[in-house]
């Protein structure tokens, strides 16, 4: 198939993966002569020192790319992505749309430009996607990752290195079809380089009972979570026998460790290849703290009893409290549903007012855009006195202040105090607003500036690193609606002001006839429509004047 087709608006998310090789029917012809996709991914992650990686296939008979081989991550890390219409807003479509590597150099440049990954993967980490391509074919695409450790921009090594294995790949995929043995889905290589990793170690058996002999807590857990070995200290802590842990997921085998937040510490590990940790109550009054060092093989999980009750007590969630981030995530999935439904920039409003703002502890907000040159308040909610939002409006887009500045660079603000704010926008001191902390999200769609969202808290409040990508992301998808909810309102008043040039004020008064119209028109949402009537007063007579324009659109009305 090449880059010409068109790919259906709606595909782009297909299937979930158990993170073993994917059980679904082949669009293609087994591989033959090896895994050429496995060695080629392999070989160019080990090139670029990437973590993880996934060859995708362009499928032969629809405009959508479907995962052949992942490395690096469980596959289920990737499930919501196992198929990617050509058209959907993801790196590896983009890079096959427009034939370029894509470039995204870490969590708050994923949430600005693809929001819906950054929703479901709020972690910290670099991404290349380029395509598979020779002259007018496209044969698929493929992304490696790196931890955020990465520097900002590749290197030219790197590009060449990505461009070369790129177009080595792709002209052995078009040498395969035309021999009539197009390449097809291959097993997975969740540790690419870890056979040769063991191949070097000694000592394994001394390793062993250097572990035994240590007074805190080891388990190894490969990419799946899965316990591959747990020392003794381990399994007392844990207060499990070895054989039930082997082979299992710690939060499978353990009912008080099965909580998404847990979990979610595993992921967070892996992705982003940085040391995490929590703290766990083990029933009645046991607390445990858990440290996971990840490697691209697996992760070392170092398990001790917390040092003071006390102060673990004080780090304990409360109750609705554990899974903050992800019932924000749930909040963030919700919200966007119901963005789709908005249909005015008013309804824009009252959705982050009403379904996100207390989610995420803000008590006012204002929804900012331009026009001319100069800030728009386009609506707000929380503030006792209107005026307090609706001063911004009118300020020029050069104005030092931060609703400006972030809607004309693009780059989120967060001020975790007033003090913060003071220090980067001194004119703020003789601008006060009662608020103690703010998140300044730009709205960016379709590539451009649209607004601003003005997050405020009445309390000084810091912002994490998770919170911070899921706030930027929802940005994105607030940008896509409020994008619609302006096109509609323009639409919307030119309608208006085109019906009311249409239609009488009233109708005239004539001796002997009483008359009244009422209109119903036939676009529904609208209010508005194209037909017209008048009553107008000839000699001795009254004539009814009713009338329609062609189309159903606001063109043919004017």
């Amino acid at each position: 198939m090449t880059l010409g087709s068109v790919a259906r608006p709606c595909e782009e998310v297909v299937g979930v993966s158990d993170g073993q090789a994917s059980r679904r029917e082949p669009s293609a012809l087994a591989p033959v002569g090896g895994p050429l996709l496995s060695l080629a991914l392999a070989a160019l992650m080990e090139d670029v020192h990437a973590h993880s990686g996934a060859v995708y296939l362009l499928a032969p008979d629809e405009p959508v790319l479907e995962m052949a081989v992942m490395a690096g991550l469980p596959r289920a890390f990737a499930a919501p992505w196992e198929r990617v219409g050509l058209s959907a807003p993801l790196p590896v479509a983009e890079a096959v749309r427009e034939r370029r590597l894509v470039w995204v150099n870490g969590e708050e440049q994923m949430a600005g430009r693809y929001p819906r990954v950054a929703v479901v993967l709020p972690y910290s980490f670099a991404l290349a996607a380029l395509p598979l391509a020779c002259a007018d074919t496209v044969y698929g695409a493929l992304f490696v990752t790196w931890p955020d450790s990465h520097p900002p921009e590749l290197s030219s090594r790197e590009r060449d290195q990505l461009g070369v294995a790129c177009d080595r790949l792709a002209t052995r995929l078009a040498h395969a079809v035309e021999k009539g043995h197009p390449v097809g889905p291959e097993p997975d290589l969740p540790t690419p380089g870890a056979t040769a990793a063991m191949a070097g170690t000694l000592g394994a058996g001394e390793a062993v009972r250097m572990a035994a002999r240590l007074p805190y807590g080891l388990c190894a857990l490969d990419l799946h979570g899965r316990v591959g070995y747990a020392n003794a200290a381990a399994c007392e802590l844990l207060g499990m026998p070895v054989g039930d842990l082997l082979g299992a997921q710690l939060w499978a085998s353990l009912p008080w460790l099965n909580d998404p937040a847990y979990e979610d510490c595993y992921r967070a590990a892996l992705i982003s290849q940085h040391v995490t940790s929590f703290v766990a109550l083990r029933p009645p009054g046991d607390w445990l703290s858990f440290r996971l060092y990840p490697s691209t093989n697996g992760l070392s999980v170092r398990i001790s009893r917390a040092r003071a009750v006390s102060a673990m007590a004080r780090a304990e969630p409360r109750h609705g409290e554990a899974t903050t981030r992800l019932v924000t995530i749930s909040h963030v999935l919700s919200l966007a549903g119901a963005l789709t439904e908005a249909v005015g920039v008013q309804d824009v409003v009252q959705l982050i007012a009403s379904e996100f703002a207390p989610t995420v502890g803000s008590q006012a907000l204002i929804l900012l855009g331009s026009r001319g040159g100069r800030l728009r308040v386009l609506g707000h909610r929380g503030y006792p006195d209107a005026a307090i939002a609706e001063r911004f409006d009118g300020e020029p887009l050069t104005a030092q202040i931060p609703g400006a500045h972030v809607l004309t660079s693009g780059v989120p603000a967060f001020f975790e105090s007033r003090r913060q704010l003071e220090h980067l926008y001194p004119a703020r001191r003789t601008t006060p607003d009662g608020m103690a902390a703010w998140a300044f999200l730009p709205l960016i769609a379709s590539g451009r500036p649209v607004g601003t969202c003005v997050l405020a808290y009445a309390e000084p409040h810091a912002f994490p690193a998770d919170e911070r990508a899921i706030l930027t992301s929802l940005s994105g998808l607030i940008a896509l609606a409020l994008e619609r909810a302006l096109l509609y309102d323009a639409k919307h008043q030119l309608a208006h002001g085109l019906q009311a040039a249409l239609l009488p004020h009233s109708l005239p008064s004539l001796p002997g006839i009483e008359a009244a119209a009422r209109y119903l028109p036939a676009t529904q949402g609208m209010e508005i429509g194209g037909d017209f009537y008048d009553l107008v007063a000839t000699v001795g007579r009254a004539a009814a004047v009713i009338g329609t324009c062609r189309g159903t659109t606001s063109r043919p009305r004017g």
